[in-house]
């Protein structure tokens, strides 16, 4: 079979033709096209000498004919081309595949225009028409050529040159891209539509008004055979629009599946999920199932024969008939959820009888007098840590747990991993008599403590938390449960947050007990991660096309995306990988899901057809690399349409007919860094950066999804500051690098947050290190929680956040006030900036890919020149699915406070003698949370121990109480 008839073409000979007929034919045409006879047909004479090269040798011609061109340009199985680029490029000016098949050449042009542009319509089919089969009509609009005119337009010979593009057919504008570069676009000729010559209106035609061509509707039927698939195509060849000198394009039907409430397809198969008591899983079971053609099936279990839960039962043939052979068909599969009954759902003297029933048990326990008895708690598992580490996560699997080819690892959750900062400050209060002993004993004194109490967060009545989280990966888009499973790093490391991470104890021979301790007993707290699949990544471009095509109307029109690169480490030969982490783009991620630098990608705006362009890896580097993966590996990692290397982009845009490319460009306005578009040639296309970055930008802020694995990253720099560090607003960087040395009576600010698939987390505590407040300390920490707890009771959607942080600011004025700090009037202090002193942030900011994410001042967002909101990371309303911290602060910041002190107006609020009490002593008090905004309110991601009460009781314990999974001897 011959795939590609072209070089057939160039000779005029048939696919059959004999060696003996190419040979006369090339002979022939070579006589009639030679340079010396035709100088102005050189470009044919190449053409000739090409096909003839090709197929007058056995070897080559067998290759065209099975793989066509790109057999040819990739020279079979070893990869190297047959044909030297370099000779190509001299014979043929841009390569003998650029010229002939979509650059410059004559034969080129003609290929590409010799059709009309494809007319592609989604055919959304029920499962059960798939199945059944059937026959769906269509109204089709198409362009048919004027019968008056013949598609001339108007009257013979009264076509002129165009006056706009002097009879060329194109425009050519210059776009300046930076100072002193320049560049050039060549774009279709409005006036003429790139014909060259125009008709006067006065010679038009009547009937087409000088198109050429008239609207025509034409009903097409489209048969939907059984066992079709999703994205299968169906085409009616020459249906499409009808242009003079041009063949008709063809009409492609793209079936798309509906998805059905109680059939999954897999294949030729099907499954169901059925549930069933355990009354019916043990006794036997049956039920009658409508199936798609309309027969209802009698399923029956036997008595006896145990469903347990999660078991699958198969019927033979009862699956998806296959296609072309619809008397075979796939087979049905159904799986069984047991549900058991509730907590004493009967009486003792039942229960008795249903015990001698069963089996009996096979292990038997003799009680002595040594032993404790202990209660059995319900399992909450967002308290609980994963028995035995993070090597024991065999303890939770279940029979839904997907394989091990595709199974997420357990990841921990940064905003609970705070419950163990929690646990890790008790072990500091424990320690507090020891460092006030008069002896100097550094002996941490628990071998007494024989009866240890677990510690249970009284938090069920402040929380909004979903206590399901078997159903997180189905609601995940929707409940924003992303946020609770972002893993934190701060496990087993969870001494360094106090101790190496960020700031050391004065004593180092406790120091090291502690460590000792907790290296043995504070375990990995673990979750199941939501299982995250390509489906994530199809919707996201979805969701992005949809919004493209909105404004682009340009039906060659292809997104062109730069994923990131690795970078050097300063001037080492290290690179991003070796001494850091590589960290893909946010929008690159967001839009293809790749993880690894170095990627293009490519989408069509009228098909969704996805291509990506991968760096080419030499094959050596496996050594230190491992296995590169194939360009199919990779098209079947990431769900796209195919896989190419990024040297042939511009080729590649130009095969699949790109005329137009959207490119991302733009500013981050908090790093003012530019996003510089690709640069892989483009000049044959008409490029636009101005509608893209606008419109993914929006999409990425609006991003709920998850991604396997545990977190390799922090979102940020680490904030763990003491005493008058926590002023320090983003205490921890190089100048300041978390190295106090922490005192009794100091309140400590932790500001951290881990990073997820690209997410990013940020939660802030603050507690007294000894484990109870000072009065003062208590004031202005009861200051900052009212803020916190009103602004998350009032948001909600269409709220102002502007609105919001005016409230969190007159909150945190008020009890400065009570507290004597301030006098005078509320209003006043407000007007005049007083409360900008305490607090120079604003209320929060929005979560996303990024620590502060995209999204905060969108186009036609206002932004203000007041102070009072200048500070602010948005002034949008609220939205539902929009995911922000809550952290008001109060800070005694010298430098702030030494200014308004000086200041004539802001003085006379501000009394000197009482905040000179508080500077030292408090430093700074943030309470951070991450809320989800949803349809009529708000849901707290980050239910911690905030109150006086609940910290003083978690941090001021003398005990070390033991987590999930430690024996009483830990």
């Amino acid at each position: 079979m011959v795939v590609d008839t072209v070089l057939y073409d160039v000779l005029k000979v048939r696919p059959n033709a004999t060696d003996a007929e190419i040979k006369k034919a090339y002979h022939q045409l070579a006589r009639e096209f030679h340079p010396d006879k035709n100088p102005h047909h050189g470009d044919k004479f190449k053409e000739i000498s090409f096909a003839y090269e090709v197929l007058s040798d056995r070897s080559k011609r067998a290759l065209y004919d099975m793989q066509g061109i790109e057999g040819l340009k990739g020279g079979g199985d070893d990869g190297d081309s047959m044909f030297s680029e370099d000779l190509m490029s001299h014979l043929f000016g841009s390569g003998i595949f650029g010229t002939m098949f979509g650059g410059g050449g004559k034969l080129g042009k003609e290929r590409r225009r010799n059709r009309t542009e494809e007319i592609v319509y989604p055919l959304r089919v029920s499962l059960e028409d798939l199945y059944r089969g059937k026959v769906s009509k269509l109204q089709l609009n198409r362009n048919k050529i004027c019968a008056k005119c013949n598609g001339f337009g108007g009257k013979a010979n009264s076509a002129i040159p165009c006056s706009e593009c002097q009879g060329r057919g194109v425009k050519v504008t210059v776009h300046q891209l930076a100072p002193g570069v320049m560049q050039q676009v060549r774009s279709s000729c409005p006036e003429c539509k790139g014909e060259r010559v125009v008709i006067p209106p006065k010679d038009r035609c009547a009937e087409c008004k000088g198109k050429k061509t008239v609207k025509e509707t034409k009903i097409l039927e489209v048969h939907i055979k059984p066992g079709m698939w999703n994205g299968q195509k169906v085409i009616f060849y020459g249906e499409g629009d009808h242009l003079p000198c041009y063949e008709p394009g063809n009409v492609i039907i793209v079936i798309q599946e509906k998805e059905h409430e109680q059939f999954i397809r897999d294949k030729d198969n099907l499954l169901i999920k059925r549930k069933i008591n355990l009354s019916e899983a043990l006794c036997g079971y049956k039920f009658l199932l409508r199936h798609l053609d309309g027969r209802n099936l009698l399923i029956t279990t036997s008595p006896g024969d145990v469903l347990s839960h999660g078991s699958t039962r198969c019927i033979w043939g009862e699956g998806m008939p296959k296609y072309h052979n619809s008397d075979f068909k796939g087979n049905l599969y159904i799986k069984f959820i047991v549900e058991f009954p509730s907590s004493h759902f009967t009486t003792e003297i039942h229960l008795k009888e249903i015990e001698k029933c069963l089996p009996r048990s096979s292990t038997h326990c003799k009680v002595s007098r040594d032993v404790e008895e202990v209660d059995l708690l319900p399992f909450e598992e967002r308290y609980a840590a994963a028995p035995g580490g993070e090597n024991r996560g065999e303890a939770y699997n279940t029979d839904d747990e997907p394989s091990d080819e595709g199974r997420s690892a357990r990841v921990q959750c940064p905003h609970h991993a705070f419950s163990y900062i929690m646990h890790f400050s008790e072990y500091i209060a424990s320690s507090t008599d020891h460092f006030s002993t008069d002896d100097g004993s550094s002996t941490l004194d628990v071998e007494n403590d024989d009866k240890r109490k677990r510690f249970k967060y009284e938090q069920d009545k402040r929380s909004s938390v979903k206590s399901d989280e078997k159903s997180v990966a189905a609601n995940i888009c929707q409940t924003g449960t992303l946020w609770k499973y972002i893993a934190a790093q701060f496990t087993i490391i969870s001494a360094h947050i106090l101790f190496r991470l960020t700031e050391c104890f004065e004593n180092s021979e406790a120091t090291n007990l502690l460590l000792e301790k907790m290296e043995n007993s504070v375990k990995l707290m673990h979750f199941d991660a939501p299982d995250v699949t390509l489906k994530i990544f199809q919707e996201n471009r979805a969701r992005l096309l949809r919004e493209l095509k909105k404004v682009v109307t340009s039906p060659a029109t292809f997104i062109l995306m730069e994923g990131g690169k690795v970078v050097n480490h300063h001037t080492t030969d290290l690179v991003e990988g070796d001494s850091m982490v590589f960290r893909q783009e946010s929008y690159f991620f967001w839009t293809f899901g790749v993880k690894e630098p170095g990627f293009y990608g490519a989408i069509s705006v009228q098909t969704g057809e996805t291509y990506l362009f991968a760096p080419e890896v030499e094959s050596r580097r496996s050594i230190w690399l491992g296995k590169i993966p194939s360009l199919e590996e990779t098209k079947r990692q990431y769900g796209v349409t195919e896989v190419f290397y990024d040297d042939r982009i511009a080729e590649k845009l130009s095969t699949l007919g790109c005329l137009s490319v959207l490119t991302l460009t733009g500013q981050n306005t908090d790093s003012e860094l530019d996003l510089v578009e690709p640069d892989v040639n483009l000049t044959r296309f008409h490029v636009n950066n101005k509608i893209l970055y606008p419109i993914i930008t929006e999409c990425l802020f609006r991003f709920f999804a998850s991604f396997y694995g545990k977190c390799r990253h922090i979102a940020y720099t680490c904030i763990a500051a003491s005493g008058p560090n926590a002023a320090i607003l983003h205490y921890g960087h190089a100048g300041k690098p978390n190295d106090r040395i922490m005192k009794k009576g100091d309140l400590c600010v932790m500001d951290m947050g881990a990073e997820f698939s690209s997410y990013a987390s940020d939660v802030t505590s603050t507690f007294p290190i000894s484990g109870q407040f000072l009065p003062k300390q208590c004031k202005i920490y009861e200051a900052v929680l009212d803020a916190n707890r009103a602004i998350i009771s009032k948001a909600k959607p269409e709220e102002s956040w502007i609105v919001l942080h005016m409230t969190a600011q007159k909150i945190i004025l008020k009890h400065l006030i009570q507290a004597g700090l301030l006098q005078g009037d509320l209003e006043s202090m407000i007007d005049v900036s007083v409360g900008s002193v305490f607090m120079p942030h604003g209320v929060g900011h929005f979560l996303g890919l990024d620590v502060h994410d995209v999204g905060g001042y969108l186009k036609g967002v206002r932004s203000f020149e007041d102070k009072k909101y200048s500070i602010l990371r948005t002034t949008r309303v609220l939205k539902p699915r929009m995911v922000i911290t809550v952290e008001p602060g109060c800070y005694f910041i010298e430098t702030l406070i030494n200014q308004a002190l000086s200041d004539r107006v802001k003085s006379e609020y501000l009394v000197k003698s009482v905040i000179d009490d508080y500077r030292e002593l408090v430093g700074g008090v943030r309470i951070e949370d991450v809320i989800l905004i949803t349809e009529d309110g708000c849901e707290n991601l980050t239910p911690l121990p905030r109150t006086v009460e609940e910290i003083q009781a978690c941090v001021g314990s003398k005990k070390i109480i033991p987590l999930a999974g430690d024996s009483a001897e830990t």
